[in-house]
């Protein structure tokens, strides 16, 4: 199954009365949509949290690349109107399969593994 492309879903999505936004916008499939922002309207208060964090691959992005995703939906639509989210699942697949094991959160959790 293929996805909606969002040129197809935007106005349908900005109808629902919800303040923020939110969508994939670094998966490699969806990053290119950034252009669709170009047309588009929002309402007052309306806010976008582009996910700027892929799931798609479980290599960890530069902070310097999502820095510049965020700049880029900014120079779109404002930046009064963007705040940061991330990609949606862990998934490196469309499988479903796991990337990984979890990532430990501190050195001391790495030792005792």
């Amino acid at each position: 199954m293929a996805d909606i492309p969002l040129k197809d879903i935007v106005d349908i999505a900005l109808k629902v009365k919800a303040q923020t936004c939110s969508f994939e916008a670094a998966n490699v499939r969806h990053e290119h949509e950034i252009e669709v922002w170009k047309d588009v309207k929002l309402a007052p208060g309306t806010i976008l949290m582009p996910g700027v964090i892929s799931h798609a691959s479980n290599i960890v992005e530069h902070p310097e690349l999502i820095a510049r995703r965020l700049v880029n939906f900014a120079a779109m639509v404002g930046r009064e109107n963007v705040i940061a989210g991330a990609d949606a699942g862990w998934a490196a697949a469309s499988t479903g399969r796991s990337a990984g094991r979890s990532l430990p959160s501190s050195p001391k959790a790495r030792r005792s593994r």
